[in-house]
């Protein structure tokens, strides 16, 4: 039974070997489709695509247009602005135009115009004669008079066209971006005077209230491009230090740097110096200056020791920056020789020493200011480069209360580059005087030290305040 199973086995597997079933004939349609409809999704995706792009580049074009027609300030100038208003008789305004009367009319107005004219310099002739006639007045009277004089020619002048004729139309873009407009100003003009003649100052009508008048133009009071000023500031300084392995010469590096970021702390010191500032524009200024920097640090383990019988010798000073150059003979004989009991020979108790090294720096600075808030009190932020120039390093030697200088660092580089980040506060006192604020944050990009056992990089934090004055 078993052997006719496994015959029918065979048999099927021989029969059904080279046997492959077609697919049906739909099945290659509905591929078709489905890759026509990939391709269709792909092009309705692009197309919406480029439509919305369409859309956003025409709305932003409408934008700009329309804030740009908006922000340009009306040049028109009204009838009404400049000029009183006169009252015409309300049947004149009511009658048509008559063309065939046209240059008649034109006529009669250039007479009308003249005989107005020829009345209102001869009037104003008189008025100079009588003036002349006058006694000499005081200075206070010559003045009042003056005003009352210009007043009345004002109110002679009986049409609009004298008043036209005998007015001058100041327009003057207005400059400050905040109160952006037209400044208009209306001045009498004066005849040329006569030697015998007695002219009164005329002064200009001007319409807007806020606008300084100098002779018969409107002003505006710009601001200088130049100030100068002077601040003196406390100073934080510490410093970040890091493996220089090419001048390693031992396997203990991580072990030191943390001894010493362990027993060094922050030193708190002062900086002063004069600032110059130049104006590129309304918000942005180029700022540059000289300054004086103390900075530094404080290490309160850097004596080296050697143990000779039962004494303990100073033998070496290291700080993070290398060893230093020490003159021994300035160090007082209870630091190099300690004594300690016999019992304690291992420990050497100096919590009261302290090394201090002092780094002098005159930085001249370069940076870029823009203002946040320009007014009475400002806001500005600046940023830049201040290259620093070593003037002098020294290191003192504090026991207790007790200060000694006993030397200084050789390895130290001449030139640093530090960048430097600011914010300021301004207060105007007057036009041309503000009181500032202005903390500083610098840090070296390159280390203040070479040829050691890390790379002494330098930062300070600076509370500058002093004054400014515009030029």
């Amino acid at each position: 039974m078993n052997k006719d199973k496994k015959n029918i086995d065979l048999l099927f597997e021989e029969k059904l070997k080279q046997f492959r079933e077609s697919p049906p004939a739909q099945t290659w349609d509905r591929l078709e489709k489905d890759l026509n409809r990939e391709k269709s999704v792909k092009l309705l995706f692009y197309f919406r695509l480029a439509a919305a792009s369409l859309l956003i580049l025409l709305a932003f074009g409408a934008g700009y247009f329309y804030a740009t027609y908006q922000s340009k300030p009306s040049q028109k100038i009204s009838q009404e602005l400049l000029l009183p208003k006169i009252e015409s008789d309300s049947k004149h305004s009511e009658k048509p135009i008559d063309l065939n009367n046209e240059l008649v009319n034109k006529e009669e107005t250039q007479s009308t115009h003249q005989n107005s004219e020829a009345t209102f310099r001869s009037a104003l002739s008189s008025k100079k004669q009588d003036k002349i006639d006058q006694p000499i007045a005081t200075d206070n009277e010559k003045k009042t008079s003056d005003i009352l004089i210009a007043e009345n020619e004002v109110q002679d002048a009986n049409t609009l066209e004298e008043i036209a004729e005998n007015t001058e139309v100041i327009v003057e873009e207005n400059i400050d971006t905040q109160n952006a407009g037209t400044e208009v100003t209306i001045a009498l003009k004066q005849d040329e005077p006569s030697k015998n003649d007695v002219i009164p100052d005329y002064k200009p009508l001007v319409l807007d209230p806020n606008a300084k008048v100098y002779g018969l133009e409107t002003a505006k009071n710009k601001e200088g491009k130049w100030s100068v000023g002077a601040q003196v500031a406390p100073v934080w300084s510490y410093r970040d230090i890091s493996i220089n392995y090419q001048n390693q010469s031992g396997s203990n590096a991580k072990e030191a740097e943390s001894q010493l970021n362990e027993t060094e702390d922050a030193l708190l010191s002062y900086a002063g110096g004069i600032d110059i500032n130049y104006n590129l524009s309304n918000r942005w200024i180029i700022q540059s200056g000289m300054y004086y920097s103390k900075i530094g640090q404080v290490n309160n383990n850097a004596l080296d020791f050697r143990q000779d019988n039962d004494q303990y010798l100073l033998f070496a000073i290291r700080t993070s920056t290398g060893s230093i150059d020490a003159a021994f003979e300035r160090i007082p004989d209870e630091i190099l020789k300690i004594n300690p009991p016999k019992d304690t020979l291992e420990a050497i108790d100096l919590n009261n020493v302290k090394i201090i090294q002092n780094f002098d720096l005159f930085e001249i600075p370069l940076m870029i200011k823009y203002k946040i808030l320009d007014k009475k009190l400002g806001i500005n932020i600046s940023g830049g480069l201040s290259p620093a120039y070593l003037l002098n390093n020294n290191t003192i030697l504090q026991v207790d209360e007790d200060k000694y200088d006993i030397g200084n660092s050789s390895n130290l580089n001449t030139m640093i580059f530090n960048t430097s980040i600011s914010l300021g506060l301004n207060y105007a006192l007057s036009k041309k005087l503000s009181l500032k604020m202005e903390p500083n944050f610098k840090y070296s990009l390159s280390p203040i030290n070479k040829n050691s056992q890390f790379d002494y990089h330098p930062y300070y934090f600076s509370w500058f305040t002093g004054l400014s004055y515009k030029f």
